[in-house]
């Protein structure tokens, strides 16, 4: 596969979830913090090709790719943004992403299944991929002695994978080169 060179949020970055009114959602301090990513990162030419710059942001949720979205759109006026939500296919953001060399794809749902080799520059990942509350791998999140050791280590493990084929949409070929 190609080469992907990264940077890690550093530790006192915004925590990317917020409780409010025990509503829980993305913290606008983590929005706005990825906003700032996707913009230095889209302002960014590829190293490996044309020059284009094309990103892709991985969020864990629909309000998550909204919130970011937002926030976005806000950061940098006159992008080209789509926020993936329910109402788009996963082919429609692919598409979005081959048509625009500037593009910008947010989107819960492209961790795994696509493959779009020479697309994608740069590659934001919002947060970890962890499951939220209430599904089955979502029981990491309640306190520990209540988590069997078998439910940790399948939330953690579906993690470890989330985050393996996420990092690997951005280098599907050789030739790939992404940030």
């Amino acid at each position: 596969f190609g080469s992907l060179t990264f940077a890690l949020a550093p530790p006192d970055a915004p925590s990317p979830t917020s409780v409010t009114q025990g509503e829980t959602g993305m913290n606008p301090e983590a929005a706005a913090y990825v906003a700032n990513v996707v913009a230095m990162a889209s302002k960014r030419p590829s190293a490996g090709r044309d020059g284009s710059s094309r990103t892709l942001v991985l969020t864990t949720s629909f309000s998550d790719a909204v919130s970011i979205g937002n926030a976005v759109t806000e950061n940098l006026p006159g992008a080209r943004v789509m926020v993936r939500t329910a109402h788009h296919s996963v082919n429609a953001g692919i598409a979005f992403l081959k048509a625009n060399p500037d593009a910008i794809l947010i989107s819960p749902g492209m961790w795994e299944g696509i493959n779009v080799p020479g697309t994608i520059d740069h590659l934001v990942i919002s947060r970890l991929p962890i499951a939220p509350k209430g599904e089955t791998e979502g029981s990491i999140f309640v306190y520990a002695s209540k988590i069997s050791t078998r439910t940790l280590s399948e939330g953690l493990a579906r993690t470890v994978r989330l985050l393996r084929q996420g990092i690997g949409r951005a280098i599907r070929a050789k030739d790939d080169v992404a940030t």
